[in-house]
């Protein structure tokens, strides 16, 4: 049973009616250097990139969120809105829509909440993951099993058992700084 707590909140409506800018600590730029950004996004805003985005959205369907658009109708609205779309994320002037909160039940009785972008929304955060995993995945280790392609958490149990087995007898989890647990 999936639970809808709603529509977006006050403040995510307010966040995303203006240009949220990163200001500098250190007089250092907030973004990276012109060039760079050009690049990286001109990999993402690729035809092949966009398409084979596309059709990953497709594949996962989903509802239709908080604009009501079902995957189904997104090629039709690219048709027709993409150039406006491109040309805001170009400028760095694009702000994602807000998100649907929804509450699915946990094992143990709770609730763990989801926030699920619009259609159009998930397509660029799909496009962008897509160039950006091309850039990172050889950077991680071998080890590292969290929201990898072709990686699950049973392969990383496997892979723990099979440590066990050899022998050693202590765990550091990564996401949690200083955590070691002795097995």
């Amino acid at each position: 049973m999936v639970k809808r707590l709603g529509k977006a909140s006050v403040k995510q409506h307010r966040l995303s009616a203006h240009e949220v800018r990163d200001e500098p600590k250190t007089g250092e730029p907030a973004s990276m250097p012109p060039r760079e950004n050009s690049a990286l996004m001109a990999r993402v805003l690729s035809r092949d990139n966009l398409v084979r985005a596309l059709r990953q959205v497709q594949r996962n369907k989903g509802a239709p969120e908080v604009d009501g658009m079902p995957v189904e109708a997104l090629p039709e609205y690219l048709k027709k809105h993409w150039l406006g779309i491109r040309e805001q994320l170009l400028a760095g002037r694009y702000c994602p829509q807000p998100v649907l909160r929804v509450a699915i039940p946990k094992p143990d009785g709770g609730e763990r909440v989801l926030g699920i972008p619009t259609v159009v929304d998930r397509l660029i955060q799909q496009a962008i993951a897509q160039v950006v995993q091309s850039e990172w995945e050889g950077v991680f280790h071998d080890a590292s099993y969290g929201f990898r392609p072709k990686r699950n958490a049973h392969q990383a149990l496997r892979q723990a058992q099979s440590h066990v087995r050899a022998g050693n007898r202590w765990v550091a989890n990564l996401a949690s700084p200083r955590t070691w647990h002795r097995i």
